[in-house]
């Protein structure tokens, strides 16, 4: 349960968000980053495949720590969703998120659904409350994928200097990632990137990026020093 503090960074800070990210998650003592004043994520019926979630207490035992940055990894396959299709470009993401020092509090196979895609994007970002939610899959041409699109649909700034990184270094390696439609973006305070399914396209997307995220995360979410090289050598 929440503390009476953050119980009053609720009542302060819901004005300026739709979450209340740093203050009162940081005061509640549930550990699972979730308030309880606010309301559960829709029950509409889907076709999912959930992998895993410690968003839900009731799902696992184990709690979360808060002091971690927190990501969730969300692959995007009809034929993973319905378990037709191992699920290897987001067991590479999560793997490199965890070296890089994230909590992975949540993972889940969605159907290429644009409404599905944007409805999870929302909950992770407007009622979890997460830092960094990766998805993997449906960024390319195809009437199907529509992952980018979803993603356009719920964020609230674009960072399209992640796209262009992740664009760039594919790039170098194959002509067909001109065709990616990939994009990055801000809702709130939780960042969204877009990666390709293929193992390959998702760690080499994931990895030019990762040297940003750290500073990314902490600009997106108030950090008011400058973008500079006492920054990249810790020193502000």
């Amino acid at each position: 349960m929440a503390t009476s503090r953050g119980r009053g960074f609720l009542d302060a800070r819901s004005q300026l968000y739709p979450c209340v990210y740093s203050a009162c998650m940081r005061a509640c003592t549930c550990q699972f980053r979730l308030c309880p004043f606010w309301p559960k994520p829709s029950l509409r019926n889907r076709s999912v495949h959930p992998i895993q979630s410690v968003l839900n207490p009731g799902k696992q035992g184990r709690a979360v720590d808060v002091g971690m940055r927190q990501a969730a990894v969300l692959t995007i396959s009809d034929r993973g969703s319905r378990g037709e299709r191992e699920d290897k470009s987001g067991s590479v993401v999560r793997e490199i998120l965890r070296e890089a020092g994230f909590s992975i509090v949540h993972s889940e196979i969605l159907p290429d659904d644009r409404s599905l895609i944007e409805e999870e994007l929302l909950r992770l970002a407007d009622e979890s409350c997460l830092d960094l939610v990766v998805t993997t899959g449906g960024t390319g041409l195809s009437p199907e994928d529509v992952t980018p699109d979803a993603t356009l649909a719920v964020i609230h700034r674009q960072v399209p200097g992640m796209a262009e990184a992740m664009r760039s270094v594919s790039l170098a390696k194959t002509a067909h990632a001109m065709l990616s439609r990939a994009v990055a973006g801000i809702r709130g305070q939780t960042l969204i990137i877009n990666l390709p399914g293929s193992v390959r396209g998702a760690r080499e997307n994931l990895e030019v990026v990762l040297p940003a995220l750290e500073h990314a995360l902490d600009k997106i979410q108030g950090d008011p020093s400058e973008c500079g090289t006492d920054h990249e050598s810790g020193k502000g």
